[in-house]
């Protein structure tokens, strides 16, 4: 399968991103370098990171943004990227740089013979550089999720993801959640057989900007079971699998 000619959409979820994303977005462009949209889906961020990205799509065609007022979610803020994104081929990523747009490249490589390409972490060659806890916790989580869902995909929560949009219209995704979209998503890609690929990165933490993720301890607890619970529930009959 080729790839070449295929329009890229890259997702954006923000929040409170001001001070990263034009510099995020710069690098995407001059990364990428193929026909390329970049679709950033703000959650009315307070910072007022819509307003930098309003500015950059005056400018720049390739650049769209969706301001979502009342609305607040990662799953649901993707889910709705990917429905107005126009690509054949679609990545989704944190814009913290945690998740590198170097690698962008190698993933939309992997797709001419995959259905979906994973950023991943725990494969030979990857990395998580974040603290000891969050470190910890992540490995738990993806040994639980190997256990019961199998092992051939070592970072079910990798939410860096580059897919073709047929592939996606196969699966359901989840807008419900935090990261439990992306186990589900890849358990149901494997059930469907799509092909799958992993390719490894060095997660860094963010430098600049406010995590959508853990930001203390009682909350990484709180993701780590909510995300456990969803490994259980992919292993009860399928009419006790909601979205």
């Amino acid at each position: 399968m080729q790839t070449d000619n295929s329009l890229i959409s890259v997702v954006l979820p923000t929040y409170n991103e001001r001070e990263n994303i034009e510099r995020f977005i710069t690098t995407i462009l001059e990364t990428v370098n193929r026909n390329v949209e970049i679709v950033v889906v703000d959650d009315d961020s307070p910072d007022g990171t819509w307003e930098v990205v309003e500015r950059i799509q005056a400018r720049n065609g390739n650049v769209r943004l969706m301001r979502r007022v009342g609305k607040r979610g990662l799953a649901s803020a993707i889910l709705d990227g990917i429905t107005w994104s126009k690509g054949e081929i679609v990545v989704w990523m944190d814009c913290d740089f945690s998740h590198p747009p170097s690698l962008i490249p190698e993933l939309i490589r992997a797709l001419e013979h995959y259905d979906i390409a994973l950023a991943s972490r725990y494969v030979r060659g990857g990395s998580d550089r974040r603290d000891f806890t969050r470190v910890l916790t992540s490995r738990l989580i993806n040994l639980f999720a190997g256990i019961f869902l199998g092992f051939s995909v070592k970072d079910y929560t990798t939410g860096f993801v580059a897919i073709r949009r047929g592939a996606f219209n196969k699966v359901r995704f989840s807008p419900k959640g935090h990261g439990e979209y992306c186990i589900k998503l890849l358990y149901r890609a494997k059930e469907k057989r799509l092909r799958l690929r992993e390719v490894p990165f060095s997660f860094c933490p963010r430098k600049a900007g406010e995590t959508k993720t853990a930001q203390n301890l009682t909350t990484l607890v709180k993701h780590g079971i909510a995300y456990c619970l969803t490994v259980l529930k992919l292993r009860l009959p399928r009419k006790a699998d909601p979205l």
